[in-house]
């Protein structure tokens, strides 16, 4: 799911990218991950310093997550018959998603100078509980492949679609709300808060004062002569100025 006005992309692909660390180890899971960004470049034809940083960040997660995840089981000598084997594959997700966070936000930084702690409040936490959700479904989902084979794969690409279309689902509802919002409490022209806006938070303003007895003072600006731009050069040029 794409929000164009912050030049972010939300992808679906982490469930199967976690099989491929877990079945196929570190090697295939990196040249899966930064093939789904030449794929996604096709579709998307995104510039390239900015497919160049989603090309390095999708191989560098699934490489640690299938590096942490194959070492540890190496070194607790676990099999796929142990519960402990699929907590370690909760726990490589969650890296995977670290990292992930990291190169996406510090590439975001990077390139347009975005604070990292505020773009995870903005795309992350809204959607923790999601990200939970895919973590178990990465164990289910490993436990169902290494039970039943191609069954498991077919079945879990079904769950895949679905999941993924409801995350969308999610993810347009919360860019429609964020939306309207704005639409509610800014100002079209200037994108200052609206007269709506201003009294509510004048409102917070003089209840917090009354609360902590403090005083609020209200900064009046006026333009002179604002009247003759508009009629001498037109409203257009009135806008411009405003």
């Amino acid at each position: 799911v794409c929000s164009s006005d912050l030049k972010l992309r939300v992808a679906g692909i982490m469930v199967p990218l976690m099989l491929t660390v877990v079945l196929l180890g570190p090697a295939p899971a990196a040249i899966l991950g930064a093939s789904t960004q030449l794929v996604a470049w096709a579709h998307t034809r995104a510039k390239p310093r900015i497919i160049l940083g989603n090309i390095a960040t999708f191989a560098w997660f699934p490489l640690a997550a299938s590096l942490q995840f194959h070492g540890t089981a190496q070194l607790l000598n676990l099999g796929s018959k142990t519960p402990a084997y699929y907590l370690v594959v909760f726990v490589a997700y969650v890296l995977g998603m670290a990292v992930d966070v990291i190169g996406v936000f510090g590439h975001r930084r990077y390139l347009y100078g975005a604070s990292i702690i505020q773009s995870v409040r903005e795309f992350v936490l809204p959607l923790m509980s999601a990200h939970l959700m895919v973590g178990l479904l990465t164990m289910v989902a490993v436990f169902v492949v290494v039970e039943t084979g191609t069954v498991g794969i077919v079945l879990t690409g079904l769950v895949l679609m679905v999941f993924h279309y409801l995350i969308g689902e999610l993810l347009k509802s919360k860019q429609r709300a964020d939306q309207l919002h704005r639409v509610a409490t800014t100002d079209d022209l200037t994108g200052l808060a609206n007269r709506e806006r201003f009294r509510a938070r004048l409102d917070e303003k003089i209840a917090a004062a009354k609360i902590t007895d403090e005083a609020i003072a209200v900064l009046l600006l006026d333009l002179d002569r604002f009247k003759e731009v508009n009629d001498t050069l037109g409203h257009h040029y009135g806008d411009e100025l405003l």
